[in-house]
């Protein structure tokens, strides 16, 4: 019994020791599970309080110390004022692996952090709400070893993260954080295993996620970072766009797929990339106007950007593609360009002006390929007077190869409509340094109005309508610009500002085979194969001012800017072009300085102009024009032309036929003081110039030109217009002119119309001043021989000579009805006196005759008496004649020879001046007989006119003996 006693004794002690051994490992543990905690939480708080300068508020600590299990209950991080969370947290559990033990670091098996929450934010000052723990961390000093330390199973679940913004007024929230990291370390054993954390949350209600493969603590620093967003709400970034942006989101939403790559090597070169997909949908944006208007600017139903490499550290952007779908952009234009680039540019001046930029690497930009689906713009132009918006639409483009700054060819190929009517392809390539392009241009329908803005300052006219077609291939380098191909303008109308009157319009202008070739410091090509135009329609208006409406259409007084002379180096260009047609052409003519005002047509205007080429010595083009004017005459114009210097070489035949007079009127009226009743006009004109000088033939016809009636006009001729187109007339009514003019077109006084009318007031003039030098022409005979009869002196029959006139005469007045024929007696002081004494001594000679022979004296005046009875009755009537005779010494009449009788009787016979008139008027009355004893119907168109006392009643000369022994005609229009 005894043995057994002994034998258990040990078994006691061993029994006592182990149980005191558990007595106080679980009097430990139970130390460190319930004791230990408490301690740690007050001594948590108190020190995070005490180095943060925050107030820390933790709910409870939690250790299991068998498991190697502590979990954090509750734990706060109070702002500076103390009343919000910073950071806080629900829960915390952190499992140490036993290898912390063996290799004397922290090595975590598991770390679970739930509902963690941190709020921070920034003030009006820019001022983070931790700046202050921020500052703190980072004043402390460094640790000359990293730390070491392993962690598995990181889970960070049920987090969120806000941001409150009062610089920006804006708020940003993360919530339904999730990260989850498998493993990392920084044991020198683990550096190189590479760590693949997870991270997903919802940015704004928008999907987050974040995948990454990553190394964080060796050498190279190799990352790799997969991002992943979805349904971003882009509204939200419009508080983080720079400060003066001139955007604004309205709306849209983001997703992207991006993988970022970093790298370091040695410590100092640093590889950052970025790669992947990002797509923009439903996008709306608004441009901020600098007066703070809100204007929508661009959006796109869809852009998908595939990033093949961005690399911002070496300024390097790579993207493989871009895709645009439904864009739409709309903007408005004034004197100093599109708004919103105006907007752009001053605040991307001003970000760069701030950031400081300027001396980075230039930006490597290139884009292998950009499509544009289905675009659209809408630009309104608000520099006109009427705001027009140019809409263009269906826009489509391929771009391949984009470099920016790059020597080497883009492909592009672009299609769009314009205001829905008009459809332009182009398709080529171009090089940006040096900058060459090579493209062909399909435009239909493109509207010229686009143009109108270009012409408001040179011209007084706008574009109403024209639609440009063309095929134009154009190719641009350093050594020369050229175009080449075929260009259409339809339906194009240019109207007047002013009077909203059409100027020009015609239905098609075409221009075949172009050819312009612009060589550097070489002369100019400018070839087109042949032009025609279809339909033209001019206006051409003189206004009450007397202003031709062409001399107003260009802004200002071009002849008050004197061109600036050419360079004495300057090549002249080239110029050549083929066959220029015109078909159905019409011109229109208003005066409105006549009243009425005065309109004309041409008409149906076809014809040609040949081909023209500077380069051949003396060229020249044939012309050839045909039209009718107003309808019913006709127009033809042939020959040649040098067409860019007429003075050179004009040979011109110009013919119009049948062009009715009575049109006229207006012309007639102002000028003649009479208007047009009927006639018809044709001319034919020839011009000819060489070098200047002009030589040219007027040849006017004008059949049964009648006036109507009496205008009162203070710009009418005092000329009798009437009576020379009467004198002018040939029997069938026809006015035959022909008017030479010549003259040098170098002399600036040189005026072709001046001249014309010139000659054309000669000819008016000749006619009433010397009517029967012309009318002499139609009827045979001298004019000497029509405008006068004349007499014996003291007779009043004219001579047997120049009565045969009078038929002549009559026959004249009876052609031309519309005249009237004025006969006015004269009587000469000298001839007609002797010849009146001598006419009465005849008389009564005849008259003793006839009483002796018992016969009528009223025969006495046409009585031949016979020669030998003449002295005795002479001796009677001396013998009856009272004057003093001469005596003989005996005092008694003596006895004289015949001849001195008649001597004595003439001498003392008195002829008055009344006397001379009476033989006067019976001289103008006995021819007035005689020509209506030929034509008695002229009665009413003859006229006797007293004779003219000046010139009636002179002595002439010697010379002109007879020349007032006689009756004159004179011509008048009819009544």
């Amino acid at each position: 019994m005894d043995v057994a006693v002994k034998k258990n004794a040990p078994s006691k002690r061993g029994l006592i020791l182990t149980a005191a051994v558990l007595v106080v490992l679980s009097s430990t543990v139970l130390l460190v599970q319930y004791a230990l905690p408490v301690v740690l939480k007050n001594l948590i708080v108190e020190k995070m309080s005490a180095q943060l300068g925050r107030q820390v508020v933790l709910e409870s600590l939690e250790l299991r110390p068998l498991h190697l299990q502590a979990s954090v209950h509750n734990l706060s991080l109070k702002s500076a004022n103390g009343k919000d969370n910073e950071l806080a947290l629900t829960r915390l559990d952190v499992e140490l692996s036993a290898e912390t033990f063996t290799r004397f670091v922290p090595v975590v098996s598991q770390l679970n952090i739930t509902g963690l929450a941190v709020a921070i934010g920034r003030n009006s000052e820019g001022r983070l709400s931790v700046q202050d723990v921020i500052d703190l961390v980072q004043a402390q000093p460094a640790s000359p070893e990293p730390a070491r330390f392993a962690l598995h199973n990181i889970r960070v679940a049920d987090t969120r993260f806000k941001f409150t913004d009062e610089l920006l007024n804006n708020t940003l929230e993360l919530s339904d954080i999730e990260l989850d990291v498998p493993f990392v370390s920084s044991l020198p054993s683990d550096v190189k295993v590479t760590v693949t954390p997870r991270f997903s949350a919802k940015l704004e209600g928008s999907d987050v996620l974040l995948n990454a493969q990553l190394k964080p603590f060796e050498n190279s620093l190799n990352t790799a970072l997969l991002f992943s967003l979805k349904g971003l709400d882009l509204k939200e970034l419009n508080p983080y766009l720079p400060r003066g942006s001139a955007l604004k989101v309205a709306s849209g939403q983001a997703d992207a797929n991006l993988q970022v790559n970093f790298s370091e090597v040695s410590g100092t070169e640093k590889k950052l990339s970025v790669e992947g997909d990002l797509t923009l949908t439903g996008v709306q944006l608004l441009a901020i106007t600098p007066d703070k208007q809100s204007l929508p600017f661009l959006g796109f139903k869809r852009l998908d950007v595939k990033l093949a490499e961005v690399s911002p550290l070496l300024n390097k952007v790579h993207v493989a593609a871009i895709d645009l779908s439904d864009a739409n952009v709309k903007a408005r234009l004034n004197e100093q360009g599109l708004d919103f680039v105006q907007t752009l540019t001053a605040a991307a001046a001003s970000n760069t002006a701030v950031s400081g930029t300027s001396g980075s690497k230039p930006l490597e930009l290139s884009i292998d390929r950009i499509v544009l689906n289905n675009a659209s713009v809408a630009i309104t132009d608000m520099r006109q007077s009427v705001p027009a918006e140019l809409r263009i639409q269906q826009i489509s483009a391929d771009i391949q190869n984009f470099e920016l700054d790059s020597d080497k060819p883009v492909l592009a190929q672009v299609s769009l409509q314009l205001n829905q009517t008009a459809d332009v392809k182009m398709k080529g390539s171009f090089v940006q340094y040096p900058l060459r392009a090579d493209m062909d241009i399909d435009a239909r329908k493109f509207p010229l109005t686009l143009a109108q803005f270009h012409l408001d300052p040179i011209l007084n006219a706008r574009i109403a309508s024209g639609e440009l077609t063309t095929a134009l291939n154009i190719h641009y380098d350093e050594s020369s610009t050229r175009f080449k191909g075929r260009l259409t303008t339809e339906n194009f109308r240019l109207q007047d500002k002013l009077l909203n009157n059409a100027l020009v319009k015609f239905s098609a202008l075409t221009l075949n085979d172009i050819d312009i070739d612009q060589p550097a410091n070489k002369p100019a090509l400018f070839s087109v194969g042949g032009i025609s135009l279809n339909d033209l329609d001019a206006r051409l208006v003189l206004g009450a001012d007397g202003r031709l409406n062409l001399q107003d259409l260009l802004i200002g007084n071009p002849s008050q800017t004197a061109p600036a002379p050419a360079a004495a180096t300057e090549p002249k260009p080239k110029i050549s072009f083929g066959t220029v047609q015109l078909v159905n052409g019409n011109i229109s003519f208003s005066d409105n300085l006549v009243k009425p005002n005065f309109n004309a047509n041409l008409t149906g205007l076809t014809g040609s102009l040949s081909g023209y080429s500077n380069q051949a010595q003396s060229q020249v083009s044939r012309l050839s024009l045909k039209g009718a004017i107003d309808g019913d005459g006709k127009l033809a114009i042939s020959g040649e032309v040098n067409p860019l210097n007429p003075k050179s070489h004009l040979d011109i035949t110009a013919r119009a036929t049948g062009i009715e007079m009575t049109r006229l009127s207006p012309y007639a009226a102002k000028y003649a003081g009479y208007d047009i009743a009927k006639g018809k006009l044709s001319t034919t004109l020839k011009y000819s110039v060489q070098n200047g000088a002009l030589v040219a033939d007027n040849q006017l016809f004008l059949d049964q030109l009648t006036f109507g009636q009496a205008v009162e006009s203070p710009d009418a001729t005092t000329l009798p217009v009437r009576l020379a187109v009467s004198i002018l007339k040939n029997l069938k009514g026809e006015i035959d002119l022909d008017l030479p003019v010549s003259g040098s077109l170098n002399d600036p006084q040189f005026s072709i119309a001046g001249v014309v009318f010139k000659a054309l007031g000669n000819v008016v003039l000749k006619a009433v001043t010397a009517p029967f030098r012309l009318l002499a022409n139609m009827f045979g005979g001298s004019p000497e021989q029509m405008n006068h009869v004349i007499f014996a002196p003291g007779k009043a029959q004219p001579t047997l000579e120049t009565a045969a006139r009078l038929p002549q005469v009559a026959g004249l007045l009876k052609s031309k009805t519309d005249l009237a024929l004025e006969v006015m007696g004269r009587a000469d002081t000298s001839l007609d006196t002797e010849g009146l004494k001598r006419e009465r001594l005849e008389r009564r000679l005849g008259r003793l005759w006839l009483s002796e022979q018992k016969k009528d004296v009223s025969g006495a005046d046409e009585l031949v008496i016979p020669q030998q009875h003449k002295p005795r009755l002479l001796k009677i009537i001396y013998d009856q004649e009272t004057f003093e005779k001469p005596k003989n010494q005996l005092g008694l009449i003596k006895a004289l020879p015949f001849e001195q009788m008649e001597t004595l009787i003439l001498s003392n016979t008195l002829v008055t001046e009344s006397d001379l008139k009476d033989l006067a008027y019976r001289r103008a009355d006995n021819v007035k007989k005689q020509l209506l004893e030929l034509q008695p119907d002229l009665s009413a168109r003859i006229f006797l006119v007293a004779p003219d006392e000046k010139l009636g009643m002179q002595s002439p000369d010697s010379a002109n003996a007879t020349q007032f022994t006689r009756v004159d005609f004179n011509v008048r229009v009819s009544p």
